[in-house]
């Protein structure tokens, strides 16, 4: 092995005669030859030992060559060797907290990063620091204010005497991305401004360096916001969590975004926005509004991601059209307000509202309001109240049954300002029995437009004009409920997730969630009982997590809701690494089926032994390849008759037998899956996609 490996380096820098430094260091994994003569070594010696070997054998060729290694994984740990031939070794600081200062009290992360760094520095080794700062979110990345941290690092790390410093930053190209404000560079620009400045000179005082910041890009709107910043700054160091990396900026939301750094975030916008005319007119002026429009717009992510964070609040999701002229045809869920419903839709280019509201017992009023921004919510009528959470404006468009429309905002500072006169339509028109009413809202005549999966806020209100025959209603009745701006072409399928362990699981309800609202899905996250008698009729999928858990669903459930459901349509998902009494679900002896653990296989043989043929794992989404190489669960299922079943997935119980983790069978007009536990690299919506569109091909292949 040692001459193989020292072959393909020697030929690999026999064609690039440039290089000056080589830094050799395995692949990220947990495997490891633990052969007879490598077991009797702790990893991180064995490691060492072979690049000692290495590079030994790369001098004798390439004398002027110099190496570099790199403290990872396993081989973290200084090794009981002796490291030859190297510049430095750079420690992987993956482990440390990216929220508190190195010697923050009770920060556990960070007293055993720096007691590991210590012990590297004891070696006498030139040391350096490989950090992931910029990693410390995988999901729903957004502008970390982390500018206390990075400035505590970079110091202690010349303290240290650290010869290098290496961030890894992720760079996404425009085209990945919604819009500008979702490319990580773009969110990250003042960090990795910071950084780099520190890294030049870490004796530079954090807040001058953002002070000239504030300066460059805002000009006399500088002073509040670097109040804004170091308000942000105070918040994120002040939080109890202890973030390594990849993880989720969803989960940290709600305590980074207290009352407190909402009043001085909004406050340091409208400092910075009045400083604006102090601005000489032209390109400086306008350079730094969009650079204040900026920071709004990467503020309200973080906004979004708090009200996400809150399952149980009231949200709509929007299905995204082609067209305006496919509002007619789209599947969007129906919300009632009072005896009203409404149905919403969104183009890129406008906010498509359809109301139908029933005449009551008195009959049709056409109402009094006939002139624009006459009192047409003085008449009965029906109001449509938004807010993007952008500018703290909140608009108001109200029409009566005669078409007469009203429109008003409520200004930043909370006055109500009936001068503004957006561009908007709506169509009324009258039948027998009720009244209806088409908004179209152009974002244009908002000044801002969302992008796909946003979250703005919005209300609706049914006037009843004095009737003493209609009841006033609104929706939601406190408050204002989250509109997603959904990229799926409908959003009217409704999915109901129960939880068999909610005190392991209720931590992923959030993420959840944001999944499938994302994906155009009605979702009811359900643990209890009162969950299930509170649904709303049947629903399109119901998903199990570990439906024999601690929490199961009533008894009575099964029979009495969920066997009707599947037998007339319905999917029903079965998902755990506990035993699924499917068989006594639908009162059927075939459908027994056990759960059991896999033996001690190391990862690299965890691989699909069977993925079955067919546009199931191709389509809509491209999961064949995730399927086939992605590592397969740890637990497998052993069908009781395996003939009654369609095997689609299929995985390594030890190193000669393989049993199925993903089957389906067909139940009345419905469909049966059960899954053994997550598939990795596979999301729960992309793999629900392709078993809907499977089942439907099913039926259509045999409607009965």
């Amino acid at each position: 092995m040692d001459g193989l490996v020292a072959d393909r380096l020697a030929e690999h820098v026999r064609k690039r005669p440039e290089l000056d430094i080589l830094s050799i260091f395995p692949k990220d994994t947990t495997t490891y030859c633990r052969c007879d003569k490598c077991a009797r070594l702790a990893p991180s010696t064995a490691w060492y030992e072979f690049y000692n070997r290495l590079t030994d054998a790369l001098k004798q060729e390439f004398p002027g060559l110099r190496f570099g290694t790199i403290a990872y994984f396993e081989y973290r740990a200084v090794p009981q060797c002796q490291i030859r031939n190297t510049e430095f070794v750079e420690y992987c600081s993956y482990s440390r907290c990216n929220v508190h200062p190195y010697g923050q009290p009770g920060c556990k992360r960070n007293e055993e990063t720096m007691r590991d760094m210590l012990a590297w520095q004891a070696t006498g080794l030139p040391i350096g620091n490989y950090a992931y700062e910029f990693d410390v979110f995988r999901r729903n990345h957004r502008f970390t204010p982390f500018l206390s941290m990075i400035d505590d690092a970079i110091k202690m790390g010349r303290k240290l005497g650290h010869v290098t410093m290496i961030p890894e930053v992720l760079l996404i190209a425009r085209k990945h991305v919604a819009a500008e404000e979702y490319i990580f560079n773009v969110q990250q620009r003042l960090p990795i401004y910071l950084y780099a400045r520190l890294l030049w000179d870490p004796d530079q005082d954090m807040t001058d360096n953002l002070r000239d910041w504030c300066r460059t890009v805002f000009g006399e709107a500088a002073d509040p916001m670097l109040d804004y910043y170091l308000s942000m700054d105070r918040a994120w160091s002040a939080m109890p969590n202890h973030l390594t990396i990849l993880g989720d900026a969803l989960n940290i939301a709600p305590h980074l975004l207290s009352d407190t750094l909402r009043q001085e975030a909004a406050a340091a916008f409208a400092a910075a926005e009045q400083r604006l005319p102090t601005l000489p007119a032209g390109a400086a002026r306008e350079r730094a509004a969009a650079a204040i429009v900026r920071e709004r717009v990467l503020f309200r992510q973080w906004q979004e991601l708090a009200q996400a964070s809150d399952v149980t609040a009231p949200r709509l999701s929007l299905p995204l059209l082609a067209q305006a002229e496919d509002f007619a045809q789209t599947a969007s869920r129906q919300q009632q307000v009072g005896v009203a419903q409404v149905r919403l839709a969104w183009t890129r280019e406008a906010l498509l509202v359809r109301w139908v509201s029933p005449y009551p017992a008195g009959g049709a009023r056409e109402g009094e309001a006939v002139d624009r921004d006459a009192d047409a919510g003085g008449d009965e009528s029906v109001e449509l109240i938004l807010s993007s959470g952008l500018t703290g404006e909140t608009w108001h468009f109200a029409v009566n049954p005669r078409g007469t429309r009203q429109d008003w905002r409520d200004t930043n500072t909370g006055v109500r300002d009936d001068r503004w006169a957006p561009a908007w339509q709506a169509k009324t028109a009258l039948a027998t029995d009720r009244w209806q009413a088409e908004m179209t809202i152009p974002f244009a005549a908002l000044g801002q437009a969302p992008n796909p999966n946003e979250s703005w806020q919005v209300k609706f209100v049914r006037h009843h004009g004095g009737r003493t025959d209609v009841a006033p209603a609104a929706f939601p009745a406190e408050g204002m409920a989250l509109l997603l701006f959904s990229a799926a072409a409908r959003t009217d399928r409704a999915l109901l997730w129960w939880s068999g362990a909610p005190e392991r699981e209720s931590k992923f309800d959030a993420r959840l969630t944001q999944e499938f609202t994302q994906a155009g899905w009605q979702m009811n996250l359900v643990s209890t009982p009162e969950g299930l008698s509170a649904l709303d009729g049947t629903c399109d999928v119901y998903w199990f997590k570990h439906p024999n858990g601690p929490n199961k669903p009533p008894a009575e459930f099964w029979d009495q809701h969920l066997v009707a459901a599947v037998r007339n349509g319905a999917l029903a998902v079965f998902d755990s690494y506990w035993d699924m009494p499917v068989d006594q679900y639908f009162q059927d002896p075939s459908m027994k089926v056990k759960t059991v653990g896999i033996g001690k296989l190391p990862l690299a043989a965890r691989r699909a032994k069977f993925v079955a043929p067919g546009e199931w794992s191709s389509t809509p989404h491209a999961l064949e390849r995730a399927l086939k190489n992605g590592i397969t669960p740890a637990y497998v299922l052993v069908p009781e008759d395996a003939a009654t079943w369609t095997i689609l997935a299929s995985a390594p119980r030890n190193e000669t037998v393989s049993r199925p983790y993903l089957m389906v069978r067909p139940f009345g007009k419905g469909l049966i899956v059960i899954c053994s536990g997550p598939i990795a690299r596979v999301s729960n919506t992309a793999l629900l996609d392709n078993l809907l569109l499977y089942h439907e091909k099913l039926i259509t292949a045999d409607p009965d």
